[in-house]
């Protein structure tokens, strides 16, 4: 079993709170934080989607131009607001972009996150996926 409950959804206004330092960066108002979000930057031809089941045991996050530093900063810190665990999140998303690595896992201690770099797109693909016990 998981316990859903040890995810914090936060609201649309506390997200926006955390991209106002971020100018360049604009965050989707068209989506439900419950469901998923999303943030761009026309500037650095840069963003991320973030879709999740509704037990939220898997978080589904698709990361264009994985080399913008700060995307990846406010990704970790919306994430964050979730109640997610993100010790390693940016350098394992440096490493499968800058080294093109097919697959790689990080295990924490409630989800296991795959991280997958997309040739075709030049995206990065994360996915957290909760442990399930029984």
């Amino acid at each position: 079993m998981f316990n859903e409950q040890r995810v914090i959804v936060p609201t649309i206004e506390s997200l926006m709170s955390l991209i106002s330092n971020f100018k360049e960066y604009k965050i989707d108002l068209n989506l439900d934080p419950e469901i998923e979000f999303g943030v761009v930057s026309n500037n650095e031809q840069s963003g991320f989607h973030c879709m999740m089941t509704q037990d939220y045991s898997l978080f589904s996050i698709d990361i264009l131009n994985a080399k913008d530093e700060i995307l990846i900063r406010i990704l970790a810190e919306m994430l964050d607001r979730y109640n997610l665990e993100t010790d390693r999140l940016t350098e394992d998303i440096r490493d499968c972009y800058n080294n093109r690595i097919a697959e790689m896992q990080t295990d924490y201690e409630r989800y296991w996150v795959i991280y997958r770099f997309d040739e075709e797109d030049d995206m990065v693909l994360v996915r957290y996926r909760a442990f399930i016990t029984e």
